[in-house]
């Protein structure tokens, strides 16, 4: 609690109408209740749909989590749960149906109103565009990102043709013939990406400062992986629900969208619980039992 309520991009996400704060809540929500089933396996049906909904107003309140009940579908054959395969199904089917029904309201209104059918969203190819090019083009941009030689002209040839493109699929063939030309700079792009996602923002400004905060962050993350990994079967668990958020939305981040932080600071609360149990772990370690073990001596 004292990392998560502490955390620089959270409290600055707090601070204005911003969807992250929310998803937040809804995705430590969804996680819930895919631990309450996975504790002894029992209420398939009931936590699933209760997991698949919750998803569902993630998914509508920020577009972004259009696909993350597929992750929770995939966790749920990943992850040790005492229950039979027929369960396991039980659960994911129940997690999808109650995920669709709960986004069919607005598909029905959204597509009747549009005249065609929209998938949580009207962005179009801006949000790929905008991924692709670094946002570069954009009226908000401040002041261009500093980027590689080859990632550069990728960024600003995709941000020169931004009002030719009518669909993703173009974006996508003129992304595959760069493939073709130079596949080590769309390489280059998309590890650019991969990294900047963790301290980039709109404007491109104070991103060292922000880069210098996620290495603080960064050796309780992997001491907490670690712990985890060695602890039993619930902490295994979380450990691979953490490690399968993040997963989601840093691939969301690297492959579709705009690489900046604040897309996955709901990913970072969930490893904020890594990093609490690392916390703790130490200051026991060098805190706690040094003064216990001094009383001791003392005491003798």
């Amino acid at each position: 609690c004292f990392l998560w309520s502490t955390y620089p991009f959270h409290l600055w996400l707090s601070k204005q109408p911003s969807a992250e704060p929310l998803v937040c809540v809804l995705l430590a929500a969804a996680v819930l209740a895919f631990l309450r089933w996975l504790s002894n396996g029992r209420g398939a049906v009931v936590w699933g749909s209760v997991c698949g909904a919750v998803v569902a107003f993630a998914a509508l309140t920020k577009p972004f989590n259009i696909a993350l009940a597929a992750v929770f579908v995939v966790l749920a054959w990943v992850c040790d749960v005492h229950c039979t395969r027929r369960v396991r199904a039980l659960f994911s089917a129940s997690v999808i149906i109650a995920f669709s029904l709960s986004i069919l309201p607005w598909e029905i209104w959204a597509s009747r109103t549009a005249g065609h059918c929209i998938p949580l969203c009207t962005n179009g190819t801006a949000t790929l565009l905008d991924g692709i090019s670094f946002g570069a083009g954009r009226n908000k941009i401040q002041k261009p990102p500093a980027l590689p030689g080859p990632v550069a002209a990728l960024a600003n040839d995709f941000a020169a043709h931004r009002r030719d493109f009518e669909s993703n699929g173009e974006v996508v063939r003129l992304l595959i013939a760069h493939i073709r030309e130079t596949p080590s700079g769309v390489a280059l792009l998309f590890l650019t990406k991969a990294a900047v996602s963790w301290y980039g923002n709109d404007s491109h400004h104070h991103e060292r400062w922000a880069l210098l905060i996620q290495l603080f962050y960064l050796p309780f993350f992997i001491l907490g992986a670690w712990l985890a990994r060695g602890g039993g079967r619930q902490y295994r668990n979380f450990l691979f629900i953490a490690c399968g958020v993040t997963l989601y939305y840093w691939a969301m981040t690297t492959f579709v969208a705009l690489p900046i932080v604040r897309y996955m600071v709901p990913a970072i609360s969930l490893l904020m619980v890594l990093a609490g149990h690392a916390l703790d772990v130490l200051v026991e370690a060098c805190v706690w039992r040094p003064v216990l073990a001094k009383r001791e001596v003392v005491a003798q």
